[in-house]
């Protein structure tokens, strides 16, 4: 016979900055159903669309979700990454 169980428990920890905002990246990458294993820059424009790398894979263009991607990279490098930013490098994020 099997036994369901609901445990509920209070776990404190703690996260980085930079550990949120990869974890907010991991959600929106779950939720839009995207493999991102290259670790890839998630970067935004100003219309509301997302991509992963360079500005031919966009993969969103719901608002939304570049909001979330602009946070997390706040998070992340403490200010969002645009496609038009000069100083993006198109590199991995290390």
């Amino acid at each position: 016979m099997r036994i369901k169980l609901k445990i509920q428990q209070d776990v404190t920890g703690e996260l980085s900055d930079e550990e949120f905002g990869r974890a907010l990246i991991s959600i929106v990458s779950d939720r839009l159903e995207i493999e991102d294993d290259a670790g890839l820059d998630w970067i935004t424009d100003g219309a509301g669309n997302t991509f992963i790398g360079d500005p031919d894979w966009e993969v969103s263009q719901d608002p939304l979700i570049a909001a979330l991607v602009d946070a997390a990279n706040i998070l992340i490098r403490e200010r969002p990454t645009k496609i038009d930013d000069p100083d993006l490098e198109w590199l991995p994020v290390r």
